[in-house]
């Protein structure tokens, strides 16, 4: 059983750009924040919904999506984890997991020695566009609780904690952390009501919330980041470019 600790970590949440189909340069994005982060006695990087490939990167036409997405297996993701164990710094970003004959939205969290910590699929469905998918366009069915540095965590991918009934269940589950890595493009009017919307769509949950969005110009999204903790925003990311911010938990 692995129990609630009560190390300090560094996690920086890195709002960067990723590029749709593009999956040697967003990788290279991970690569070099790993090195950097190694440098800044960071413990884990965060990225956001589905930045490898980039989240407009699916055509819903399975025999060329099935290409585009990549295995648990595959060479990108081994890359990401030798660099990960070579600089002992953690990392967790979004992927189009194929898997069988299926093709996921899942979260990968790589601990510092580059062994897998967790590989979630989202559950809920607001990834794909539901009028042009077929079966093997799919969704998880639970949560997966992992340790990283003596510490309790959950992932919950965008709408996850939209559906009420996903939000009860993440709500009984005993973590110290949920990273809760998103894709949207809300304008900057739409940001200060939604900002919001989403403190109070979380403000009972009792661990740390880390929210994670990409920042992209084509289309453009505005990124952004935010911690909440009882309720509140403990810190808040720039939006309108590239950024990060690290909190110490």
């Amino acid at each position: 059983m692995v129990k609630k600790g009560s190390v300090i970590m560094r996690i920086s949440l890195l709002s960067y750009e990723f590029v749709n189909n593009d999956v040697r340069k967003n990788i290279g994005v991970i690569i070099n924040a790993l090195e950097k982060a190694s440098h800044e006695n960071v413990d884990m990087i965060m990225f956001g919904e589905s930045f490898i490939q980039g989240f407009d990167s699916l055509g819903w036409n399975y025999d060329k999506d099935q290409d585009d997405a990549i295995f648990l297996s595959s060479y990108e993701i081994r890359c990401i984890r030798s660099i990960a164990n070579r600089y002992q710094v953690g990392c967790a970003f979004g992927y189009f997991e194929r898997f069988k004959e299926h093709i996921y939205s899942s979260y990968l969290v790589i601990g510092k020695n580059g062994n897998i910590l967790s590989n979630y699929r989202r559950r809920s469905i607001g990834w794909k566009v539901k009028e042009l998918c077929d079966e093997h366009y799919s969704e998880g069915d639970s949560f997966d609780v992992f340790e990283f540095e003596g510490k309790r965590f959950v992932s919950a991918l965008c709408g996850d904690l939209w559906d009420d009934g996903l939000l009860d269940e993440m709500s009984k589950i005993d973590a110290d952390v949920i990273l809760w890595p998103i894709y949207v493009n809300f304008s900057k009017e739409q940001w200060i009501k939604e900002k919001e919307e989403y403190l109070n769509r979380v403000k009972e949950l009792k661990p740390y919330v880390l929210l994670v969005n990409s920042y992209t110009r084509n289309p453009e999204s505005l990124g952004g980041s935010f911690v909440y903790k009882d309720g509140k925003i403990l810190m808040e990311g720039k939006r309108g470019q590239t950024d990060k911010i690290t909190i110490e938990l």
